[in-house]
């Protein structure tokens, strides 16, 4: 059990060594109904729960970002942390909250091509500002996104439009403008006196930060461009951090355009869910529902001077709440246990677009006498909402904004939906179709995992940190055990220990931190990226020398998850890696690992 004075030291430490006092888990994947294990590189949420607009107002505020009813209000919802002039609607916090939840935004490959920059991707260098910044707007984005791997998925994890907003206030600032005729913000042509409020309003920007940010993240970045894009970055020169900034404060630009003119989410169901397999026959129908809006208020209107700009510049704005026929592109994935038969390409009046599956059929005796197999098949859209003419003509005069914007802004990524489909293997003493006898390697290609029982040794390289200090740690030692069958992962433990010390010191204090740490659990999903999850669990002492003298048992357990990657397989051997981590509020640390399993074949 935790002791109070374990959590007196937790505090202590986390205050005077500069960390968050927070835990959070790994994220498990861009999916809103969430599909045990997840799937790859995981998208903006984490585990951190709901986020209520609210919530959003006050991490804002706390970054220097201040939050108004209406353009034309004369005190923000909240006063802001430093008397910046960066802003923002209410009506865009709300959409932002919205997206936040629906777990929508933009991946990091879609934002470098916007940026434009190859010899620094932005979103290398976002990613190291969400892992390694020391600002408010770093921790609210840290707080909102939950723990990712940057490391290996930078350039594909989704980032959201507030994370966008607290990147471009910090790094934005003094970069001069994303891009903008003379007509842009703060003009007084464009939309005349009655969209001067709003048009005003917006000519503030995002990028009103002190500056100074990105020396501190630099090596983070650089290291995150090995590591994710096999990219050595330059030197932080002055035309360097100048092509930076500007990168951010595009990102601003579209933050801010996207939340105030593309308010939608989208929603994902399947029924039945789970679907089975029919015993003979043409295979069980199952509907998969896209619907769009579902989280905007019924009755929901636009800003009254959104409305008056968009009436200046041409414009008809279809309502918040539908976005009836837009077009719908749908992804699914893998195809192996459904086909898709029918799909609608566009929005109907209610709101919702459909995708029919069939899936398989199996005989009788797999049905009365295999092993039960639940295979999930993930489907996402994409929906065109905002398609209207003269929209880059509003866009450019609210914002300035390059048209390279427009494809981002109007386009609604939906999140990962998953169905299960559940079957059964062949029958004992079957042999499965198309191999040899029961035991015969089947070749499922590079990077799958084969059927059969695998064993092995994983190794771990653990780094800890706490605060800016690195901790010094064993190699992590352990083993893993999977079963497969049929593209699945039915069954897997693994357990991995090993030892950490830390000397951690500022200004202000000093603390030691001796630990015994291990992580086990189990293995699950396809074979192509199984999860890997399992507790935590730390036991030593930390001990304060300055500014007081204190030493406190540390007996602190938690929860992670991450993804495995197949490097190589054989008919009698596999390897893979993952990146187990997590942070340890009670140690006052984050430990990550880089772990190895090599596994022989036992049947």
């Amino acid at each position: 059990m935790r002791t109070r004075a374990t959590s007196v030291v937790a505090l202590l430490l986390a205050l005077l060594l500069g960390l968050a006092p927070v835990l959070t888990g790994c994220s498990s994947g861009p999916d809103e109904t969430k599909q045990p294990g997840g799937d790859e590189p995981s998208s903006s949420g984490g585990e951190a729960g709901a986020v209520t607009a609210d919530q959003l107002v006050a991490l804002l505020a706390g970054a220097g970002i201040a939050t108004y009813a209406e353009a034309g209000a004369k005190a923000p919802l909240r006063t802001p942390a430093t008397g910046g002039k960066a802003r923002l609607l209410r009506w865009q916090v709300d959409t932002m909250t919205r997206q936040l939840n629906a777990l929508r935004g933009y991946r990091g490959t879609d934002l470098d091509v916007l940026a434009g920059s190859r010899q620094v991707p932005v979103s290398v260098v976002l990613a190291a500002y969400v892992e390694a910044a020391r600002t408010p707007g770093a921790e609210a984005s840290r707080t909102l996104m939950g723990d990712q791997d940057f490391a290996r998925h930078a350039r594909e994890i989704v980032y959201p439009d507030a994370v966008l907003a607290f990147f471009a206030h910090d790094l934005g600032a003094g970069s001069g403008p994303a891009a903008g005729p003379a007509s842009g913000p703060g003009s007084s042509s464009y939309g005349g006196e009655d969209c001067g409020r709003l048009r005003d309003f917006l000519a503030e920007g995002l990028g009103q930060g002190a500056g100074g940010v990105l020396p501190t993240l630099w090596s983070t970045a650089t290291e995150i461009g090995t590591s994710s894009a096999s990219l050595a970055l330059p030197a932080l020169t002055g035309p360097v951090q100048h092509t930076v900034g500007t990168a951010a404060r595009q990102l601003g630009v579209l933050a801010s355009a996207s939340s105030l003119l593309n308010p939608w989410a989208i929603r994902i169901t399947g029924s039945p869910d789970p679907a089975h397999f029919s015993r003979g026959g043409q295979g069980t129908e199952v509907v998969v529902t896209a619907e769009v809006g579902p989280d905007v208020t019924a009755g929901a209107t636009w800003p009254a001077d959104l409305t008056t700009c968009a009436k200046a510049a041409g414009v008809t704005l279809p309502a918040p709440v539908g976005v009836t026929g837009s077009p719908v592109t749908w992804t699914v994935r893998p195809d192996a246990v459904a086909r898709v038969t029918t799909t609608d390409p566009r929005i109907g009046a209610d709101g919702t677009a459909r995708l029919h599956l069939t899936t398989g059929t199996e005989t009788a005796a797999d049905h009365e006498n295999g092993p039960l197999l639940a295979e999930p098949v993930a489907v996402s859209t994409s929906v065109a909402a905002l398609r209207v003419p003269s929209l880059p003509a509003l866009l450019t005069g609210l914002f300035g904004a390059n048209p390279a914007l427009l494809p981002d802004l109007v386009s609604v990524q939906g999140p990962v939906g998953w169905v299960t489909i559940n079957h059964h293997g062949p029958a004992p003493g079957k042999t499965p179709s198309g191999s040899a006898t029961p035991t015969a390697c089947p070749s499922v290609g590079v990077g799958v995992l084969p059927d059969g029982t695998w064993t092995g040794p994983i190794t771990m390289d653990v780094q800890a940190r706490g605060g800016s200090a690195a901790f010094t740690s064993s190699p992590g030692v352990g083993t893993m055990t999977l079963v497969v069958a049929r593209g699945q992962v039915t069954r897997g433990t693994w357990k991995v220990g090993w030892t950490s010390t830390g000397h951690a010191e500022t200004a202000q204090a000093a603390a030691t931190v001796d630990l015994t740490a291990s992580i086990a659990g189990t293995v699950r999903g396809p074979v192509t990226l199984p999860v890997v999850a399992g507790r935590w669990a730390l036991h030593g002492k930390a001990s304060i020398t300055e500014p007081v003298q204190q030493t406190a048992p540390i007996d602190e357990s938690g929860r992670a998850s991450t993804t495995m990657t197949v490097e190589s397989t054989a008919c009698d051997a596999v390897t893979g890696t993952f990146l187990p981590s997590f942070d340890a509020k009670d140690a006052a640390a984050s430990f990550t690992g880089t772990a190895r399993w090599v596994g022989t074949r036992k049947d």
